[in-house]
């Protein structure tokens, strides 16, 4: 992945897609960046899905106000198929598909995923956890009880137990606090 003034470049077996960082054209940069989601997805590559989101979130041009949170999972949804598992440790939760899991991720008792979850490396759900419509960067950590529906969770978040969302995009602030960007 190259990052540029006006662009990022993005190498996906051998194939190249150029998001426009400051393009006045916002639903091209946005349809340019359904094309690498739907790419990677199809070469079942989640591990480089989560980086083409997280580059475009983490965009400093794009307004945080305005991402299109629905839109980034709806686009996986739509190309993600079935049950993907690459090795998890726990119970085995409770699926709705589509789901796909990276390796090292940890789950507890009574788990519910589904429908279109992703969730990234070694992330943790405790017992009772339930997602739907939610992608899990890499290393979340999340309570027991905990309910997800239409969220991206950010790299390195830990979420208490009984911690329930919908609609956001949780990160952390410049102080390292956990900050619910509400959409």
């Amino acid at each position: 992945m190259i990052i540029t003034g006006k662009f990022l470049i993005i190498i996906i077996k051998n194939e190249i897609f150029i998001i426009m960082n400051s393009n006045p054209n916002k639903e091209k940069s946005f349809e340019e960046f359904e094309n690498s989601i739907k790419k990677a997805l199809i070469n079942g590559d989640i591990t480089q899905s989560l980086k083409i989101i997280k580059q475009f979130i983490q965009n400093k041009e794009i307004d945080k106000k305005s991402l299109k949170i629905k839109e980034i999972i709806k686009i996986c949804g739509k190309y993600l198929s079935g049950i993907k598992i690459e090795g998890y440790e726990g119970d085995f939760p409770t699926f709705i598909e589509p789901v796909s899991l990276t390796p090292g991720v940890k789950i507890g008792d009574t788990v519910l995923l589904g429908p279109t979850v992703i969730i990234g490396n070694s992330c943790e759900l405790e017992a009772f956890v339930e997602l739907s419509n939610t992608i899990l960067f890499d290393n979340v950590k999340l309570g027991k009880l905990c309910k997800l529906n239409w969220c991206i969770v950010d790299d390195n978040i830990n979420l208490p137990e009984k911690y329930n969302a919908k609609e956001c995009f949780i990160t952390k602030n410049q102080n390292g606090e956990l900050n619910v960007i509400q959409l």
